[in-house]
């Protein structure tokens, strides 16, 4: 079906008919182990929206990796910050011959991570794994994508039960789709999308009495609402068990379905190749000619008989594009075998089904895009298989690199690199002509000097590593503002577990690919889609999920709402646990008439000090979030250094232009109390605003007086309301000091009476060595015409009275020293952009007698207010 990269655990639960076996399976001394791992150890600078690939050895014939040995205890990702396990899905290939471990988020940016492989692996035999660990280092790259496109995923409950191979949609409105034990079942589309009760209309037990691994289906051209043509592509649904008889081959069928019920069956096309696994006959399509085309899957992993594949050779039709006259065909059973008592050619004149194309691995679907052109998205093999020899050609056995997943743009007579001696094709892919380092169809263990064949048409896009590409569909219609118009829609069963996006050019060439979006990650094993042109909305069957899943365009209306604009933090650094790391949280509110939809990619930390920051999302990304709803978005600060720590928070989603900023600012401290707090220049740039403050060294806790020039402090002792219509705003953004309970009281007073005092708020205990600061009481006051702020200190409360700084100088008399009783400080307030806020102003308090002063023991933010006359 799919390519080495098929899960194994899906495969045998939906394709095994347990056969008598004579002899017992024998456990060899040889454990299964890693021979290469990509990422490989100790690189840098991985993209953050990478899998972790581990190539094995198999040294127990015919035992393949145990994908129910794969779990979060037996394979993690473990981030080497906090020791915190990825969330991950993990599987291994069609042929057993590779563990994959796929993240379900973006990784953090400029993180290193461990990966592990413990003895709870097993291979099929029940022999463990060999123990293996590496590590890597992402980078800030991966994961990129086009916010303005997004999908919304809306389940379908009447879908449910079913591993499905196939959707379409049929001349008479409904949709139909194949599952892997052959029933077809078809669905009523509802005007919103939502399908009704299925009805199952056809299964091939009831035809033929064994139950077929149906894998693609199409409507003949000609079929009406009343008169119903559906095409099915199916195989023997055995599979290969070791040690057992394998009677698969020669057992696929093409078969023609028509009826009000698809009652009517007719096997057009009889005794095609089948491999021992997941490679078969595969979806079918129509072409401008209306011809009716396939791939066939290959029988081995690279061309010559492996044990991985059941020693089995190639066969004259496979790995191959083929083409069926079926207007000539008619009513006629054509038996296509070829060898072992099979005569079939399909180079003879007439032939009825042909070559199109050669060394197609196996692509499970094909398109015929509205650019004129024909393509494959084709599955690659994992490492270890082998080639065959020819004439001039060495065999390779085993050949240790990893084949790659390929999008082939296929012209009729092209050879496209997987050998098949049956038609003297030989050499691997590009073979290796000059040793070329960054082509990648390069077989670097050949001899230098190995041309490709002379047929080889090569690839249009390289689609990576175990991707497993399956289901295409070329999406068309005005969605996004026509931004997906005629671009390709890829499903990626394993790696990935989502739906590529490719641009193609009028020329045939590809232009990009784009994953990530919105509503195409996170599936389960997505295998085939199919696109309702009517609505623009999008099927996904889901094979593992044994569910339909319908994707909406999502369209314009969003709008977003942040709770905030920065966040600051402190934190000591190196400290223990309670006290090393600081959390905050914002939240994403979309208050708009549209879902808000946020990509994988949507939410990023960049900056210089980005390593000392990770997010975390109450929902995973990517995620949509429905009109008047919300998220929240958790911060975490661990100082890496000592000092001021900033970065940026970036936010890309379907409603804005450009991508949105929340400033991050921390501190990292040596600790908390004296010389460990920090400079009040420190404190004002974490706190989001761009301010002078005059310190000589914002490395010391130490304000040192007379403040350096220039500097942005303002002379203002009294006030006045800007705005007397509206209240003056007041709120504590920090404090560093004794605690005490309360830690600070502040307020206001007339100047006419600045013994009577108005207090409005109090900070709590307990917030005394901290930033935005828990408070009791209101932020909001209508003050006299002309007044004053004032701030006194629990921890100086005595039985003489309290200690009360206010903003007039001549009222602070607890200094003694009158050139020091300037106690608190104005400067103008900013964003953290640098543009000013108007009429507000950062006051900045004093409260300790003397030299030694740091203006960090209350900060606060005063608003609607200008210094009095």
């Amino acid at each position: 079906m799919v390519a080495q990269s098929f899960s194994i655990r899906w495969l045998f639960a939906f394709l095994v008919l347990f056969s008598s076996l004579n002899d017992p399976l024998v456990l060899a001394a040889s454990p299964p182990s890693v021979t290469a791992i990509s990422p490989q150890d100790k690189t840098q600078n991985i993209r953050r929206d990478t899998a972790v690939a581990a190539e094995v050895s198999l040294p127990n014939v015919g035992q393949g990796v145990d994908g129910g040995s794969l779990t979060s205890a037996s394979v993690t990702l473990i981030r080497q910050t906090d020791a915190m396990p990825v969330q991950a899905s993990l599987n291994t290939s069609g042929g057993g011959d590779v563990i994959l471990l796929q993240p379900r988020t973006l990784l953090d940016p400029n993180t290193s991570y461990t990966f592990k492989i413990t003895a709870g692996v097993k291979d099929t035999s029940g022999a463990s794994f060999k123990e293996f660990s590496s590590t890597f280092t992402t980078g800030t790259q991966g994961g990129e994508t086009d916010p303005s496109i997004a999908f919304e995923k809306i389940a379908l409950p009447t879908t449910r039960g079913h591993a499905y191979t196939a959707v379409i949609k049929g001349p008479d409105g409904k949709l139909y789709c194949g599952d892997i034990q052959g029933a077809v079942v078809r669905f009523s589309i509802l005007a919103n999308g939502l399908l009704g009760d299925p009805e199952v209309v056809r299964s091939s037990p009831q035809a033929d009495g064994a139950k077929r691994a149906l894998v693609g289906m199409v409507f003949d051209p000609s079929a009406t609402a009343n008169h119903l043509v559906l095409w099915v592509t199916h195989s023997e649904f055995s599979t290969f068990l070791p040690n057992a008889p394998t009677p698969l081959d020669w057992t696929g069928k093409v078969t023609r379905l028509s009826g009000p019920n698809l009652e009517n069956v007719h096997d057009a096309v009889v005794g095609l190749p089948r491999s021992i696994k997941d490679h078969l006959t595969n979806q079918p399509v129509f072409g401008p000619d209306k011809a009716l085309y396939f791939a066939q899957g290959a029988n081995n992993a690279m061309g010559a008989p492996d044990k991985g594949w059941g020693l089995r050779p190639e066969r004259l039709l496979t790995a191959a594009i083929l083409r069926i006259d079926v207007a000539a065909l008619g009513e006629t059973t054509l038996n296509v075998k070829t060898a072992e008592g099979g005569t079939y050619n399909p180079f003879a004149p007439g032939a009825l089904l042909t070559i199109y194309a050669t060394g197609v691995r196996n692509a499970y679907d094909l398109i015929f895009a509205t650019n004129g052109q024909l393509y494959a998205p084709t599955n690659g093999s994992a490492a270890n298989g082998n080639t065959p020899s020819g004439p001039g050609v060495a065999g390779i056995s085993p050949v240790t690199q990893v084949e790659h997943d390929w999008l082939f743009r296929i012209e009729k007579g092209g050879y496209y690199g997987h050998p098949n001696p049956e038609r003297k094709e030989f050499v691997l892919n590009g073979g290796n002509p000059d040793g070329g380092k960054n082509d990648s169809s390069v077989v670097k263990q050949y001899p230098l000097g190995t041309k490709a064949d002379s047929n080889y048409r090569g690839f249009a896009a390289d689609l990576g590593e175990h991707f497993s590409p399956n289901g295409v569909i070329e999406y068309q219609g005005n969605s996004f503002g026509g931004r997906l118009d005629k671009r390709l829609m890829i499903t990626r069963y394993s790696a990935g577990k989502d739906i590529l996006v490719v641009t193609v050019k009028a020329d045939g060439s590809v232009d990009s690919t784009l994953s990530g979006v919105t509503g195409l990650t996170q599936f389960e094993d997505p295998l085939d889609l199919f696109q309702d042109s009517e609505t623009g909305f999008v099927y996904v069957a889901e094979f593992a999920g044994k569910r339909l899943t319908l994707l909406r365009p999502i369209g314009p209306g969003a709008e977003t709402k942040l709770s905030q604009d920065h966040l600051t933090f402190i934190a000591q650094q190196n400290g223990n646990a309670d006290t090393g790391v600081a959390t905050a949280t914002f939240t994403i509110t979309n208050d708009g008439s549209a879902a808000l939809a946020i990509p994988a990619s949507g939410l990023s930390i960049e900056g210089d000090a980005a390593r000392d920051y990770s997010l975390s999302v109450d929902s995973p990304l990517p995620l949509t979030i429905a009109p008047g709803a919300k998220a929240q978005v958790t911060i975490r600060f661990k100082p890496s250094i000592f000092g001021l720590r900033k970065a940026t928070i970036k936010l890309l989603t379907n409603a804005d232009a450009k991508p949105l900023q929340i400033f991050l600012g921390g501190i990292g401290t040596h600790g908390f109390e004296g010389a460990n707090e920090p400079s009040l220049q420190r404190l004002l740039t974490a706190l989001g605003f761009v301010v002078k403050v005059g310190d000589k060294d914002p490395n010391t806790s130490t304000l040192e007086l007379p403040l350096t020039t220039p500097n942005d402090e303002v002379t203002i002792q009294r006030f006045v309301r800007a705005n007397n219509k509206q209240p003056v705003t007041l709120t504590p953004l920090a404090a560093f000091v004794s605690d005490a309970k309360p830690v600070v009281r502040t307020g206001f007073y007339g100047v006419d009476n600045p013994s009577q005092v108005h207090e409005i708020v109090s900070v709590r205990q307990g917030n005394n060595q901290s930033v935005n600061p828990a408070f009791d009481g209101t932020t909001t006051f209508e003050p006299p015409q002309v007044f004053g702020l004032f701030a006194s200190f629990g921890f100086f409360d005595t039985a003489q009275g309290k200690r009360v700084v206010t903003s007039d100088d001549s009222l602070n008399v607890w200094e003694k020293e009158a050139p020091k009783r300037h106690k608190i400080r104005f400067y103008p307030a900013t964003d953290w952009k640098g543009t000013p806020l108007a009429n507000a102003f950062l006051g900045a308090v004093e409260t300790v007698p003397g030299d030694g002063a740091d203006f960090n023991d209350f900060v606060f933010l005063v608003s609607n207010v200008k210094a009095a006359p």
